[in-house]
């Protein structure tokens, strides 16, 4: 039976990321025993569709977890309900993007984030960074430990060839991070980079003072993203929108 694939959303971690799966296994209402029958159909927008349902069983995780396609693999990497052994296994993945998946996973285990913590590709330890389920020592340690000369060739290709842009990459993923300590919040609400004080300002765990001061940073993209974060009270909202003529 002829199906239309159709595009599933990824995962918090790299929207660049995605996967086509068939409409078949969008049904939220699968039970296991078919989600299970469907993951050995021959078509891979099926079994990708299956990865990535919230109701497949472990075992079948496990079992599509080896599959021939990277893009099953890949949906079984995203999947929050893959289990924390598959997740450890994948992390070792020669694929690049399944280990960038994994990193992004929140129910990665530790032991997994703190090798993709020190992956040689920097993409994957930036969103080791932007991961909530990351151990605090290992987010701090990305956040003093990063060196721009310590940059791959091909990543710096993707951010234009300069390397403050890749580390601005890995600090952002930091600053967004809503487990980042205050003092740390604090401290990249003054960073140089817009980039940097734009992922404070959307951190809704950001102190409220350090929201207040980012209302009126120089840069309008810094300012808005402050004043759309929901734990920024409400008058003091009111104010700024004042002050602007809104």
């Amino acid at each position: 039976m002829a199906t239309q694939d159709r595009w599933l959303p990824i995962p918090p971690g790299d929207q660049r990321l995605r996967q086509t799966v068939s409409p078949l296994t969008l049904n939220p209402a699968l039970s296991s025993r078919q989600l299970r029958q469907l993951a050995s159909s021959a078509y891979i927008p099926v079994r990708t569709g299956v990865a990535a349902h919230p109701a497949c069983p472990s075992r079948t995780l496990g079992q599509l977890s080896r599959d021939v396609s990277a893009q099953v693999r890949q949906a079984v990497a995203a999947n929050p309900a893959t289990s924390g052994r598959v997740l450890n296994r994948l992390a070792d993945s020669v694929n690049e993007q399944e280990r960038m998946l994994v990193a992004a996973n929140r129910s990665c285990p530790p032991k997994a984030l703190r090798r993709l913590a020190d992956d040689k590709h920097n993409s994957v330890r930036a969103v080791v960074a932007s991961n909530p389920s990351v151990p605090l020592p290992i987010l701090l340690r990305l956040a003093s430990t990063d060196c721009p000369a310590n940059y791959d060739p091909v990543f710096l290709s993707f951010v234009g060839g300069d390397p403050r842009a890749a580390t601005h990459n890995m600090l952002a993923g930091v600053a967004s991070n809503p487990t980042c300590p205050p003092w740390l919040l604090h401290r990249y609400s003054n960073h140089a980079a817009a980039s940097i004080r734009r992922a404070v300002a959307g951190n809704r765990s950001c102190p409220v003072e350090v929201l207040t001061e980012l209302l009126r940073d120089t840069d309008t993209g810094v300012a808005a993203t402050a004043a759309a974060n929901p734990g920024l009270p409400r008058r003091i909202l009111s104010m700024w929108q004042l002050t602007r003529g809104c």
